[in-house]
């Protein structure tokens, strides 16, 4: 994902500071860029996530009681994990379209795995784009 918001934060569309804002004197990222609200699969999917890695031993035993890993906002501590559901707050729509829209192009133009891309070319890239951004601005907390 990093990959991809280098790409289009270096290009003209997005501005690098919506992306990536500089810290102040508090090491604080200035989240939330973008207020996040709970979509209809938020909950479902932030509990599915968050309890396969505790049972894989990847997160705490008391991750569904932090604030920090249940907010929908990323945290200000560069120190801190953000999690999928906390992009929305960083990215906004505009950034989380354009991640999108990077990914499906890349996967639409890889030759070294054709027959992935084969999987996807029955649809046009714009309802790839559309169809995503309805789902992860739902479970991200975009409105």
């Amino acid at each position: 994902l990093l990959a991809h918001i280098t790409q289009f934060r270096e290009s003209d569309g997005l501005q690098s500071k919506r992306v990536f804002p500089k810290m102040d004197d508090s090491n604080k990222f200035g989240y939330p860029l973008f207020k996040p609200a709970k979509g209809r699969h938020t909950d479902m999917f932030r509990e599915k996530y968050v309890n396969l890695c505790i049972k894989k031993g990847l997160m705490p035993e008391d991750s569904l009681s932090s604030e920090k890993i249940n907010s929908l906002e990323a945290s200000n501590d560069p120190e801190d994990t953000i999690y999928f559901w906390q992009l929305y707050s960083v990215l906004g729509e505009d950034g989380m379209k354009k991640v999108i829209t990077i990914f499906y192009k890349s996967v639409l133009n890889d030759t070294e795995n054709a027959w992935f891309a084969e999987a996807f070319k029955e649809k046009s890239l714009k309802r790839h784009v559309r169809g995503q951004c309805e789902f992860w601005l739902d479970l991200m907390g975009g409105e």
